[in-house]
């Protein structure tokens, strides 16, 4: 997980999956309470203060139901506006500029997609990089 910490309502709800690049999905689909809510969150004390960076988030819908409308925040500030999941079994790739604002920056991802049902996912890459000046 590198760092990323399930909240506790999901920790054991979620699946690791590995694909022939080596690298690891969370999967949704065991969550029987519903998805609403922050899944996923992180907190980055060496990010350097006043400085933009970029999140970025590989995802898959896996099931065409409900799709997942994700959102990303950064210190709460919305790094990835709302986006509902569209492209079965497709790869798609989100991401978004922040500016560092204290010493200890919390990033979160929060599904507010409220249920168990057509609301599977996947979930990979998640990278923090600094935005060239």
């Amino acid at each position: 997980m590198n760092g990323w910490v399930m909240l506790e309502d999901y920790r054991f709800e979620f699946q690791v999956i590995q694909d022939e690049g080596k690298v690891l999905y969370l999967h949704t689909h065991k969550i029987e309470a519903g998805h609403k809510g922050v899944f996923l969150k992180k907190e980055y004390p060496l990010l350097v203060r006043d400085k933009k960076y970029e999140f970025s988030m590989t995802v898959m819908l896996d099931y065409p139901g409900n799709p997942p409308e994700l959102e990303v925040k950064a210190a709460g500030d919305v790094v990835i506006e709302k986006v509902t999941l569209s492209r079965l079994h497709e790869w798609q790739v989100f991401s978004g500029i922040f500016t560092v604002k204290d010493d200890l920056t919390s990033i979160t991802i929060e599904n507010h997609t409220d249920t168990e049902y057509g609301n599977d996912f996947l979930i990979a890459k998640l990278q923090v990089s600094p935005v060239p000046v």
